[in-house]
């Protein structure tokens, strides 16, 4: 039934943007924060794990292991 393949899309199209806008109305209600990079300052994605971003924890672990290679 082709006729409902395109409904049952319509209605997943429609659900996503519903909890969509619930979940941004659920972060604007409770003025989360967002967590910065302690480095550079950059935004953090909610939930990521690290006190660093990747592009200043690479240049971190490149300083860290040229230092390494100096000393010996």
């Amino acid at each position: 039934m082709p006729g409902r393949q395109n409904w049952d899309k319509n209605l997943i199209r429609k659900r996503k943007k519903e909890i969509s806008k619930e979940l941004t109305d659920t972060i604007r209600e409770k003025k989360l924060k967002r967590r910065r990079c302690m480095v550079c300052g950059r935004n953090l994605p909610f939930g990521y794990p690290y006190k660093l971003c990747q592009p200043c924890f690479e240049k971190k672990k490149f300083f860290e292991d040229f230092f390494e290679t100096v000393d010996t």
